[in-house]
C-alpha cells in the first residue's frame, strides 16, 4: 500500500471514530449528519476524483460503524 493511501486510510479511521465514540459515550441512539446533499452531489459529478473516493469511503465507514454500534444514521 502506498504511503499516501495508508495516511488517508488512517485519517478516515480517526474521523469515523469521533462521532461514533461520541454517540456511544453519550448513549445517543441516532447520529445526524447535516448538509451532506451538496457534498454527495459534487462527488457524483466528479466520481473519479480522489477526494470523492475519500468522501465515499468516509460515509461508508461511518454507516458500517454506526450499524455495528446500533446507532441510527440519518444523512440530511
Amino acid at each position: 500500500m502506498e504511503k499516501s493511501t495508508l495516511i488517508l486510510t488512517r485519517k478516515i479511521r480517526l474521523i469515523v471514530d469521533l462521532p461514533i465514540d461520541f454517540c456511544i459515550n453519550n448513549k445517543a441512539g441516532t447520529l445526524i449528519l447535516l448538509d451532506q446533499e451538496e457534498k454527495m452531489e459534487l462527488a457524483k459529478d466528479e466520481e473519479f476524483v480522489l477526494r470523492n473516493w475519500s468522501y465515499y469511503e468516509l460515509m461508508t465507514k461511518i454507516k458500517y460503524k454506526a450499524d455495528k454500534a446500533g446507532i441510527e444514521l440519518i444523512i440530511a
